[in-house]
């Protein structure tokens, strides 16, 4: 008897830590906000850009087949610049730097215990880099410039159920865009991978 209950609790316990069967499925729709951040951005061989925190706004949509999400996501971040490097010193910079990004993504999801399901995403879609008067005062306007690229995204999330409807999410995204730009201080093009983070809280209403 005491084997049968072991064996039983044991049964009980492996399913509830496997994919639910019964995960949600069906069309939803979210909004999160959260903190950006965008790496060091080297615009010469003597001048690199860095960039203060700053604030992100994203909404998504799409459909949720239970294991596997397909959704559109729209997303904004906006950072002033910090510090500007010029050879082995630093100076205050000024002028900030918009990134707008439309993305496919596709997440991988994990319930667990019927609340908790983490997931992956790949996502790949069109950013745009606005660059406004970007410019530091030993070498005056560096950056003021607009341009358009594929990105590639990594995405890590969580959400935990809020009630029958509603998720509650987390979620850590890495974004990589080709861009082109003009110096204008000078006659040269800067091409480099722009690489823009975000740390995200949102809601998503399953419908």
């Amino acid at each position: 008897m005491k084997k049968i209950r072991f064996t039983l609790v044991l049964t009980l316990a492996l399913l509830s830590l496997a994919p639910c069967a019964a995960m949600a499925k069906g069309w939803y729709a979210g909004v999160a906000g959260g903190v950006s951040r965008i790496d060091d951005l080297s615009v010469s061989t003597q001048t690199t850009i860095q960039h203060d925190d700053g604030m992100a706004l994203a909404v998504n949509g799409g459909y949720d087949f239970g294991w596997f999400r397909l959704d559109l996501e729209a997303i904004q971040y906006k950072n002033d610049v910090g510090q500007v490097l010029l050879n082995s010193s630093s100076v205050d910079g000024s002028g900030e730097v918009t990134m707008k990004n439309l993305v496919l993504n596709a997440c991988f999801e994990y319930e667990i215990l019927h609340t908790v399901t983490p997931w992956l995403g790949l996502g790949i879609g069109v950013g745009r880099i606005e660059f406004d008067n970007v410019q530091a005062p030993v070498v005056g306007r560096i950056l003021d410039d607009i341009d358009s690229g594929a990105l590639l995204k990594l995405q890590l999330g969580t959400s935990v159920r809020l009630g029958e409807h509603l998720l509650g999410t987390v979620s850590y995204e890495r974004t990589s865009i080709g861009m082109e730009f003009s110096r204008s201080s000078s006659a040269e093009v800067v091409e480099d991978n722009f690489v823009g983070q975000v740390y995200l809280l949102g809601v998503r209403y399953l419908f």
